[in-house]
């Protein structure tokens, strides 16, 4: 893989992340620029791991693999982005940083798992063309990282213009990342 190739790989699989990184930071109440990089840290590694992941399991197990990864991404995205709908729809007690916050591990996991298996689905194209390193899966978390800290910084700018709405926005940023992945595979076939 050539350094163009890499680049625009990264590209690629970062857009989803940058995405729910902006809709976390519309979530989020103030946002601190400690916590914009824990979410970007938070997207980038699992960017970073899902290749080698994808490459270890994609071996011997490609074709039935990419059979369910668009399935489990369109799910977990559907998921958290009908709960931040949900929440919205149905307002209680605004909670503080805890469970139901946007920045609660269970929630920025999801989230994290759901995003990267497109990188994983590269690591499993990759299984069977070789060439790759280690420092390919860093150079996905790097530029994920690099994308997703101030991502969340433009969510809370969102947020400014769409107010109390945010939930709305994230939810339906989701929502869209899950019909995208699951046309995408639809229609290619797999």
């Amino acid at each position: 893989m050539t350094m163009v190739e890499l680049t625009f790989t990264a590209l690629a699989v970062s857009m989803d992340a940058l995405a729910a990184a902006a809709a976390t930071g519309a979530l989020m109440k103030r946002v601190r620029l400690r916590q914009a990089m824990g979410v970007g840290a938070c997207f980038g590694l699992f960017q970073a791991l899902m290749p080698a992941l994808g490459l270890a399991m994609g071996r011997g197990m490609r074709p039935s693999l990419m059979l369910l990864d668009h399935w489990a991404a369109f799910g977990l995205l559907l998921l958290v982005g009908g709960h931040m709908i949900w929440e919205e729809m149905h307002p209680g007690p605004r909670l503080p940083q805890g469970a139901g916050s946007p920045l609660a591990p269970g929630r920025l996991l999801l989230l994290a798992v759901a995003t990267s298996l497109d990188a994983w689905a590269v690591g499993v194209s990759l299984a069977m063309g070789g060439g790759y390193h280690a420092c390919h899966g860093l150079f996905i978390g790097g530029v994920t990282f690099a994308l997703c800290t101030p991502g969340v910084l433009l969510g809370k700018r969102l947020k400014g213009v769409w107010g109390h709405r945010a939930g709305l926005l994230g939810g339906g940023i989701l929502l869209l990342m899950a019909v995208r992945i699951l046309a995408e595979h639809l229609v290619r076939g797999i």
